[in-house]
């Protein structure tokens, strides 16, 4: 046997070896991802979130908490990673979220998900529905689409002229340096007959997002009812008939 073709064998054997090795690794890495997977499924809960906003963000940037950066590879932090950032109940925090279902979670919506610690790991189901892949369209017609989106938008963040509570005169703001203060209104403000006028979870009713400063009077009387039934205004005008 000339050496050439030893030499040959020699790689041929030491690429074998090498490709075993791999499998056997990706083998145990591979019960590693599914031994994860499963301990997070079993801590998983259902809980109902407001979506803010998502959007992909460099790691060391997404304002999580300080133990998941620790536990990352340094080399990682800087890689980006889907972000959504969500009211739950009193709270507003960063949560990460699975890559199959971050195109599909609604922004501005009340979203019921599947969450592990801090990882959304499914979507069960959204107020007015999931985001789904748009038909592809001419460009006049999305033009129009993103004048009436932004319009539609816009109006749930500023009213129409004359049409405004603050215009009126029905209502006023408060705003504080920390959220502390609009939790303490929320839970206090009806004592003294203001209502909480624009609360989360019920954008489809008033068709206005959440503005936790925002706050009309209404008398001490029906502030207390409006809060102890967890109402919206339009909710009791309802019920009452007015």
């Amino acid at each position: 046997m000339n050496g050439a073709l030893l030499t040959v064998l020699i790689i041929v054997g030491v690429l074998l070896v090498a490709l075993i090795v791999l499998a056997l690794v990706g083998k145990k890495m591979q019960k590693k991802q599914d031994a994860s997977k499963e301990q997070m499924k079993a801590a998983s809960q259902s809980m109902s979130i407001l979506v803010i906003d998502k959007k992909r963000m460099k790691l060391k940037e997404a304002n999580l908490p300080k133990i998941v950066l620790e536990q990352t590879p340094k080399y990682l932090r800087g890689s980006k990673v889907p972000i959504v950032k969500a009211k739950a109940g009193p709270n507003i925090m960063n949560l990460m979220c699975d890559e199959k279902v971050f195109d599909i979670i609604p922004v501005k919506k009340e979203v019921k998900v599947v969450v592990s610690g801090i990882y959304i790991m499914e979507v069960k189901s959204a107020r007015g529905g999931l985001d789904t892949t748009p038909v592809k369209k001419g460009f006049m017609s999305k033009l129009r689409n993103k004048a009436e989106k932004a319009k539609e938008e816009a109006e749930k963040w500023v009213s129409v002229p004359g049409y405004s509570e603050h215009q009126l005169g029905l209502a006023v703001d408060i705003n504080g340096a920390t959220y502390d203060l609009y939790f303490w209104l929320q839970e206090n403000s009806h004592k003294y007959g203001f209502i909480y006028r624009y609360p989360a979870g019920k954008t489809e009713i008033t068709g206005v997002n959440e503005e936790v400063w925002h706050y009309r009077y209404v008398g001490v009387e029906v502030a207390t009812e409006i809060y102890k039934q967890d109402l919206c205004l339009e909710e009791y005008l309802q019920m009452n008939n007015k």
